[in-house]
């Protein structure tokens, strides 16, 4: 005769399994991804003025065993195929956040990263290499301290904006 306590506890177990309740998200560490990147110049007459950014989303799986601190650092605009570096060491800002941004097991964030020269201009010649490469990149990294190392990001291609037609 089987005991009416280990009946329910077997029916409950069976119920939550089919219920959808086993978290079965493998991110134990934040998984990352590099949204919507843009690009923009400006040529003034001093210099040329850049703007845009992307968004970084993160994600950290409820299994994880602790929260983690994520920043960014040592960001760059490269070249569609990776061979060139066009803007090294660009500033970034978080709009709206404070970096670092901390990501606790079974959330998503979602923060908007800026180029940020503040009221400084680059060279002539940065912006006339962006608008001649047409399509770059943001390359670069970010810390995570759960997994305790930096981990190197890439977005996707993206077409400058801003630049004046060639004859």
């Amino acid at each position: 005769m089987r005991s009416p306590v280990l009946l329910a506890l077997a029916a409950a177990a069976a119920l939550a399994a089919g219920s959808g309740c086993v978290d079965t998200d493998p991110n134990i560490f934040v998984s990352v991804e590099l949204l919507d990147p843009t690009v923009g110049v400006e040529n003034a007459a001093l210099g040329t003025a850049v703007t845009g950014g992307f968004l970084l989303d993160l994600h950290l799986g409820a299994r994880a065993a602790d929260g983690t601190t994520v920043n960014v650092q040592g960001f760059e605009l490269i070249s569609e195929d990776q061979n060139t570096i066009i803007v090294p060491s660009l500033p970034l800002s978080a709009n709206g956040h404070t970096l670092p941004i901390v990501v606790e097991p079974g959330t998503d964030e979602s923060v908007e990263i800026v180029i940020d020269l503040g009221d400084d201009l680059l060279a002539k010649e940065v912006g006339q290499n962006l608008c001649n490469f047409g399509s770059v990149r943001y390359r670069g990294s970010i810390t995570d301290s759960l997994r305790g190392t930096t981990v190197p990001v890439l977005t996707d291609p993206v077409q400058v904006t801003g630049c004046a037609p060639q004859p």
